[in-house]
C-alpha cells in the first residue's frame, strides 16, 4: 500500500539545478549508496580511480578511499560543487588520495590512466543526462583493460493507470514547482517538462514490462538508437500512458530498481493519452521507441509510435514525445 499521495515532480537529473536539498538526497541515500559500495569494493583496491561529476559531498570518490583505491581523480564542472568538495576533502585529510580536478571533463586530461571510472550521471532514464555521451568520452581516460562503474543501465517500461484525483487536477506543490522553474530559467523559456512521480504504486502498472533504453557502460555506447517493444495488457483497467524506470547494475548482480524501494531517483510518467483508453486482459500493445541526440549533442530525446491491438481486432494508434528541452509549452492536451 502507498504510504502517501502521489505527487509529481519535475525531472531535474538533466539540467544544472542541483542545490543542498538535491545533493543531500543522493549523498544520504542508503540503498543506493549499498549498491555503489558493493560494486567499488570488488573493483578498486590499490587501483587508480577517476571520478565523473563528483557532486559536493565527493561520496563516490569517498567510498572509493574507504575500499582502499590507490588514487582518485574526481572532476566536477561546478563551480560552487568543486568549492564545497573541496573544502570537504581537505576537511577529511584525504587530499593525498583524492584529487579534485575542476572542469569539463570532456575537455581535460588526467596525469595518468586509471584502472576504474565511476559516476551517477544517470538519470530516472539512465541516458537522460547525457551517460551515452560523457561516458564514451570518459574511456580515453582508462587502461585498456578498465572498468566503467555503473556496468549498466536498462531503463524498463510498463504502461500504467493513474489516480483519477492526480488526473483530474494535475500540478506541482510548491518544492517540485520551485525546481519547474528554475529549469524554465535555465533554458530561458517554458516547455513541456518530462514527469516525475513519487510514492508510485507499482499496483498501477497494468502490461507486462518491457526495455526503454538499455546502456552497457563498458563497450561504446551507441548514441542514437531505434527499438520495437511489445507488451501484454495484464488487467482490465484504463490505459492513461507509460511509466519509465531506472535499473542500475552497478556491478554483476547489484541492481538498484528504483520502483522495488524509495530512491533518490523518481520513475518517469509519459502521459500518452489525455483522457484514458480502456483496455482488456489480453490487449497488446506494440511500439516503436526511438533516441536521438537533441540540438547540444548531449541529452537525448525519445519518440514513441505505437499502436494499442485489442483482442476484438480493434487498434488505437497512439504518439508520444519525451523531448529534453524542445517540446512546446503546453503542446496537448
Amino acid at each position: 500500500m502507498r504510504r502517501t499521495q502521489l505527487e509529481l515532480w519535475p525531472s531535474v537529473a538533466e539540467y544544472f539545478v542541483y542545490d543542498d536539498l538535491l545533493y543531500h538526497a543522493l549523498a544520504h541515500d542508503e540503498r543506493r549508496n549499498h549498491s555503489y559500495k558493493v560494486a567499488i569494493r570488488q573493483t578498486v583496491r590499490d587501483k587508480v580511480v577517476v571520478e565523473v561529476g563528483t557532486g559536493k559531498e565527493a561520496i563516490l570518490a569517498r567510498f572509493c578511499v574507504e575500499a582502499g583505491a590507490r588514487k582518485v581523480y574526481a572532476i566536477e564542472i561546478g563551480d560552487e560543487a568543486f568549492r564545497d568538495a573541496s573544502a570537504l576533502v581537505a576537511q577529511l585529510g584525504l587530499q593525498d588520495k583524492i584529487e579534485l580536478l575542476h572542469g569539463d571533463a570532456t575537455k581535460g586530461r588526467l596525469p595518468e590512466l586509471a584502472d576504474v571510472c565511476v559516476s551517477e550521471i544517470v538519470g530516472p532514464i539512465g541516458g537522460c543526462e547525457g551517460a551515452a555521451v560523457l561516458i564514451n568520452d570518459a574511456r580515453r581516460f582508462l587502461k585498456p583493460d578498465g572498468v566503467m562503474l555503473p556496468a549498466r543501465s536498462v531503463t524498463k517500461i510498463a504502461a500504467t493507470t493513474m489516480p483519477d484525483a492526480l488526473l483530474m487536477n494535475p500540478g506541482f506543490n510548491e518544492v517540485p514547482g520551485s525546481y519547474a522553474s528554475r529549469i524554465f530559467n535555465e533554458v530561458g523559456r517554458p516547455f513541456d517538462l518530462r514527469l516525475c512521480v513519487k510514492n508510485f504504486d507499482s499496483t498501477q502498472l497494468i502490461s507486462g514490462v518491457a526495455v526503454f533504453e538499455d546502456l552497457d557502460f563498458n563497450k561504446p555506447i551507441p548514441l542514437e538508437e531505434t527499438h520495437s517493444i511489445e507488451m501484454v495488457v495484464e488487467k482490465d483497467a484504463r490505459f492513461d500512458g507509460f511509466l519509465v524506470w531506472l535499473n542500475l547494475h552497478t556491478i554483476a548482480g547489484e541492481v538498484i530498481d528504483i520502483l522495488e524501494y524509495e530512491y533518490c531517483w523518481l520513475p518517469v510518467f509519459l502521459p500518452v493519452f489525455d483522457s484514458g483508453v480502456r483496455v482488456s486482459t489480453g490487449d497488446r500493445i506494440t511500439a516503436t521507441i526511438e533516441r536521438r541526440l537533441c540540438d547540444n549533442g548531449l541529452n537525448p530525446d525519445f519518440r514513441i509510435r505505437g499502436r494499442l491491438l485489442r483482442t476484438s481486432g480493434a487498434t488505437v494508434e497512439f504518439a508520444h514525445d519525451s523531448l529534453h528541452h524542445e517540446a512546446p509549452y503546453r503542446g496537448t492536451p
